[in-house]
């Protein structure tokens, strides 16, 4: 419903001054009425629509929401409009009229659009003062039939579309027409300005975890924020849908733990404090966290950033950032739909996302690593991203757009187009990942052909290649072999193997089967999923290395940075719940989390994994399908990867002059745990030999800054309180435990980046 709203917003509504203070915006489902009083016309009509709204408030323009009996010119004339408040009954039905206008429509005050979608829109001749529950009814004055447009089908708010036929004397009663009782809203909008605060009535949750998402029900919001703000514990929530009536917001990181109030700020002042419950996030087996998006799905693959920021953009185009933590940093829009590509981030933090609003256009968008947009820049001429964005080995940006678009294009950090190449676009694609391998190449398909280009643009190959399931993602290797599905007629799927030239190197097929994304990993193992259940590791020069059988589904296969082990997701069968599954690198089974069922839904991993830079988490997008319209989201999952009998490592924010706790859980009760953090970041780090030769991954040089002792669940806790004075940089932190005789059974954490705040 709020995304709707949204998008009408900047296509419907009109430029107008006065605040909008009720949107219910028509879905484009169905067609009430007619809502008419009828002239000259075949059909002699004389009835009403009404429906409800509360808000305390002076209405001073009103937009009503429908169609014409006739799409095309010559339109039916238009006489007039009558249009009235009635009070609210406790029939729910309406009662005696307010308030009532006769406007004739050469009124300057009356406007309207006769093509589809029709409105009309009325500025009052005084302003309606609105307290509480009232209904509106208009009728058109016309030779012809106007429908009012359905809003909210299914699940109208409050009460559901009324109708009155005068020429029949009947009372109100609810509408309905050949097909039934009509359970929906109509649309209409109502400008002007709030006289009283807001009221919250309900939360979605009594119990919240921080950034956790937190829907408020009630009254006297208005329908667009306006300047208004949440607040939680009095810090100013992020927000990612705000109406009339509802309202979608975040739990700041900031916000203390235990009771707190929630209160909605708007330009008439602030709602009574309703009480919500703050709580800590906490770890559930493999799950280090799940953090909910505002949204159906996250459908492509997240970015990473150098300080181990996860970014994850949903199918609205918002971006969201994560700490390592899961807790959440900001939300950006973007303005349009997003999930048409990945999120890509270059080396100096920048995030680039793809963007594309309706119609002929998509952008490319630079945001900083504080969330704020860097530069935009626009394909006027498509409809959306074939491969990309990605950063390349160069810093600079590289996308593929369809059908009309630039083609195959590289722009600078700073959003200047470096170059395009035309000859590659189709209509209709989805994005994917572009490849990048040596020599200085990158790599991307299509339906029908496989490229390499120079990253100066030069054309390397241009070759055919049919199929039609699907996109066929690249995967350069480390010795500038590139992987990807290809399709034979005689054979059906293949794996192919290029080299940088495009000359075919060898095909991998079995019996056909549609095959997942190929991975490769750093030792040269590529990884491909025969759909829908066999998982198979394929040497360098196109042998079989192995292949297991799955009892289930499973999706594409995502390698380690060290080629420790494979994760994907999967479903048990098809419409049944999904899971996140790994295996070593030799093929065996390690271990599988099972994604949940909500409301009757099963909760599924689609998108690739992306893993942290020491290997120890990966992080998901996921989906779930059959939502209710009005209350869609899905989540981002960080899986621990680590080894049995690792640490895990998870800590406060870092905030000058306060304490912050660093908890490593699994460790052995009574046992020492060690806390180092590096200031140069993480890599292959040193390997000390009192740890048994363990290796670290933070890079020299590395600081022991204290140590605690395991409680009995395993977990130990060591707090620090930062200076005032401590420099504000970026802090990478891991535990370690000295284990075995000479350190040999010794185990270490995940890493942690976080930046010291003021």
């Amino acid at each position: 419903m709020l995304s709707t709203i949204a998008l009408l917003l900047v296509s419907f509504l009109p430029p107008q001054s006065g605040d909008l203070i009720w949107a219910q915006a028509g879905d484009g489902r169905r067609d009430f009425g007619p809502s008419v009083r009828t002239i000259n016309y075949a059909l002699a009509y004389d009835q009403e629509l009404a429906d409800d709204f509360e808000l305390t408030g002076s209405i001073e323009r009103v937009v009503l929401q429908g169609s014409y009996s006739i799409f095309n010119p010559p339109y039916p004339r238009v006489y007039g409009v009558e249009l009235r408040f009635y009070e609210m009954l406790p029939s729910g039905l309406p009662g005696a009229v307010l308030a009532e206008h006769l406007l004739a429509a050469d009124d300057p005050r009356v406007s309207y659009t006769p093509r589809w979608p029709s409105k009309f829109e009325i500025t009052l001749p005084a302003p309606f003062q609105a307290a509480g529950r009232t209904f509106l009814g208009a009728q058109i004055v016309m030779d012809g039939a106007w429908h009012w447009g359905s809003a909210n089908v299914d699940a109208p708010w409050g009460n559901a579309v009324r109708f009155r036929d005068y020429r029949a004397g009947g009372p109100w009663e609810p509408y309905g027409d050949v097909t039934g009782p009509q359970n929906a809203d109509i649309g209409f909008f109502l400008y002007g300005t709030l006289t009283a605060p807001a009221r919250v009535d309900a939360l979605s949750d009594a119990s919240i975890a921080r950034s956790g998402r937190l829907e408020l029900f009630g009254v006297n919001f208005g329908a667009a924020p306006n300047g208004g703000e949440v607040r939680i514990d009095g810090v100013p929530a992020l927000v990612t849908g705000w109406s009339h009536v509802e309202i979608h917001a975040y739990v700041p990181e900031a916000a203390r733990t235990g009771q707190v109030p929630v209160q909605v700020l708007t330009a008439a002042g602030a709602s009574p404090p309703v009480p919500v419950d703050v709580t800590l996030r906490q770890p559930d087996g493999r799950v280090r966290w799940r953090f909910e998006v505002d949204s159906r799905a996250v459908r492509q693959r997240a970015g990473l950033g150098p300080d181990g920021t996860v970014y994850a953009q949903d199918l609205d185009g918002r971006v969201y950032a994560l700490g390592q933590d899961g807790g959440l940093k900001w939300i950006a829009e973007t303005g349009g739909e997003g999930g048409e590509g990945p999120v890509a981030v270059g080396p100096n933090g920048r995030v680039y996302v793809s963007s594309n609003p309706a119609g002929f256009e998509t952008f490319i968008v630079a945001l900083d690593p504080d969330g704020r947009e860097a530069w935009r820049f626009e394909d006027p001429r498509t409809q959306g991203v074939i491969a990309g964005p990605g950063v390349g080995p160069d810093g600079n940006v590289y996308a593929v757009t369809d059908y009309l678009g630039l083609g195959a294009f590289s722009l600078t950090p700073q959003g200047q187009l470096r170059w395009n190449r035309r000859g590659y676009s189709e209509d209709g694609q989805v994005g994917q990942e572009l490849g990048f391998g040596a020599p200085g190449q990158l790599y991307f398909a299509i339906y029908s052909g496989f490229a390499g280009l120079t990253l100066a643009g030069d054309e390397r190959f241009n070759l055919p290649v049919t199929g039609s399931a699907g996109q066929h993602q690249t995967a350069p290797g480390p010795d500038g072999t590139v992987y990807l599905k290809t399709w034979h007629p005689a054979h059906g799927w293949r794996l192919s193997a290029y080299a940088a030239s495009g000359q075919a190197q060898w095909h991998f097929f079995d019996d056909g089967r549609n095959l997942s994304a190929p991975e490769v990993g750093p030792d040269g193992v590529i990884y491909v999923v025969e759909e829908p259940e066999r998982l198979n590791a394929v040497n360098a020069d196109g042998s079989q290395r192995w292949r297991v059988s799955d009892p289930n589904v499973l999706y594409d296969p995502v390698v380690s940075p060290d080629s420790r082990l494979l994760i994907m997701g999967g479903i048990q069968t098809y419409g049944q719940p999904g899971f996140l599954r790994a295996y070593d690198t030799s093929g065996q089974l390690l271990w599988t989390v099972d994604l949940p069922v909500e409301n009757g839904l099963a909760v599924t991993a689609h998108t690739r994994a992306r893993f942290s830079a020491d290997g120890h988490s990966a992080y998901f997008g996921t989906e779930i399908a059959g939502q209710d319209e009005n209350d869609l989201y899905c989540y981002v999952y960080a899986i621990d990867t680590s080894e049995e009998g690792s640490l895990t490592l998870v800590q406060d924010p870092l905030r000058r002059g306060q304490t912050t706790r660093f908890t490593a859980s699994n460790a052995v009760a009574g046992e020492t745990v060690s806390y180092l953090y590096s200031l140069a970041g993480i890599g292959a780090g040193p390997c000390p030999p009192q740890l048994g030769g363990l290796c670290l991954d933070l890079l020299r040089p590395i600081t022991v800054f204290g140590s605690a002792v395991a409680d009995a669940s395993g977990n130990a806790v060591l707090s620090v309180t930062l200076s005032p004075g401590t420099p504000l940089v970026t802090l990478h932190t891991q535990a370690v435990a000295r284990r075995g005789p000479g350190g040999a059974l010794s185990v270490k954490s995940n890493t942690v980046s976080a930046a010291i705040l003021p």
